[in-house]
């Protein structure tokens, strides 16, 4: 007798995606969760199926664009050893928003082990920030060159963004804080004013110290801080807020680390485990009173 062909056991085998489109499901289920709670459709309750994704929204530009415009940005930069260290982040922004910086500040910052800091008793050597300007020897000349911070600082505050929505997701990103400063990333748009945004270098007295983390500051006045294991620090506005204090003192916070993401075409499945541990998008799938609302 024939076997009845439907009860014959099936072995399935999961296959991770990619990073990009682990990436690409997990961002449009957050902003799902996001949107449910501003008015929109609720959410389905799962990751969306990756071929049914036709657009999504980039957390710089806040723009709903085509999903394969969706191009992997990293935080802090992988051009040489960068001042907030090497990368570890990966998010999707739109093409435009990831290559137009490539192109400009981040390029001119990139390749930083080419522009040590040296203690030179120079004038203008001083800074606020990095404690000591950058110089760059000129080869043929054999003259120290003070190399133009700006770049620098537009490169880390840009950095300190992607990871501020990569840990706290959507509901950062698209509040009105995020969104009086996200112009700034282009590189035509000034930076943005220190009322609502500035790097500082810091000292944490914690368990935490030499740690990348993300500090979702409620205490004595709520910010969003990004500090890198070097002890620089992006300080941006809190979900609600659309200005930053001048952080001192003892602080009240939550904390939580930069997201691992993998490799670049990595499937290992970087991103689920990310998201499981809590480290990814949590503002998002986060329903505790004190968070949302």
């Amino acid at each position: 007798m024939a076997r009845d062909r439907n009860v014959w056991p099936v072995t399935v085998t999961y296959r991770p995606h990619r990073r990009r489109d682990e990436l690409l499901m997990h961002q449009v289920h957050a902003a799902h969760h996001v949107l449910a709670r501003r008015g929109g459709p609720a959410c389905p309750g799962a990751f969306p199926q990756l071929k049914a994704i036709t657009r999504f929204i980039c957390p710089c530009c806040g723009q709903v664009v085509d999903a394969d415009q969706a191009s992997e940005d990293h935080a802090p930069i992988q051009a040489g050893t960068f001042t907030m260290g090497p990368a570890t982040t990966t998010v999707l922004t739109c093409a435009p928003c990831n290559n137009l910086p490539g192109r400009s500040y981040e390029a001119a910052a990139g390749h930083n082990d080419k522009a040590p800091e040296l203690d030179l008793d120079l004038p203008g050597m001083n800074s606020a920030v990095y404690g000591r300007r950058r110089v760059q020897t000129h080869r043929t000349l054999r003259l120290f060159l003070v190399r133009e911070e700006t770049p620098f600082v537009r490169t880390d505050f840009k950095a300190g963004f992607l990871l501020a929505f990569a840990a706290l997701g959507y509901e950062w990103a698209l509040s009105p804080g995020a969104r009086l400063i996200a112009p700034s990333l282009h590189p035509d748009a000034p930076e943005p004013a220190p009322a609502h945004a500035y790097l500082m270098r810091s000292t944490i007295d914690s368990p935490l110290q030499g740690e990348n983390v993300v500090m979702e500051v409620a205490d004595p006045q709520a910010c969003v801080i990004v500090r890198a294991a070097t002890g620089l620090s992006v300080v941006l506005p809190a979900a609600g807020r659309t200005s930053v204090p001048t952080v001192q003192g003892d602080l009240r916070a939550r904390f939580y680390p930069w997201p691992s993401t993998g490799s670049p075409g990595s499937t290992g499945g970087h991103v689920d485990r990310e998201h499981r541990a809590g480290h990814l998008f949590h503002l998002d799938f986060c329903d505790a009173p004190d968070h949302v609302g």
